[in-house]
């Protein structure tokens, strides 16, 4: 299947909560941040956030926030990677970062309970 057509189901799915995305916890995860998994069967899809450190002509470090998506075995094993490069919309495998994040730490809840007793406003 393409990359991007595959990211842009994954989006479709989680904005319909057809998919469940729930916080990943494993030695093998290589990211500082976060990581977000489903599972079906006994593959896992793992969304993580991580940096990239580069120095520009001054020698100035510079880290960039980077988003990969990889497919791995029960065990957390990568049996396979996507990357931003990797999609025509390098963007698109961030905002499915994005919905995973929310959903996963039920932040749509969160928030309705910090402005509950508030009465509606009109856009």
């Amino acid at each position: 299947m393409d990359n991007d057509k595959f990211v842009k189901k994954l989006i479709k799915g989680t904005k319909d909560d057809k998919l469940e995305w729930k916080p990943a916890i494993s030695n093998k995860l290589f990211s500082a941040f976060q990581p977000f998994y489903i599972q079906k069967g006994d593959k896992k899809l793992v969304l993580e956030k991580y940096t990239v450190t580069d120095y520009d002509g001054y020698g100035e470090e510079i880290q960039t926030a980077n988003c990969s998506l990889s497919i791995c075995n029960d065990n957390f094993d990568r049996l396979s990677e996507i990357y931003e490069d990797d999609l025509k919309k390098s963007n698109d495998i961030w905002r499915l970062y994005r919905l995973a994040e929310r959903q996963a730490n039920n932040v749509d809840d969160i928030m309705e309970s910090f402005v509950e007793d508030i009465d509606d406003i009109d856009f």
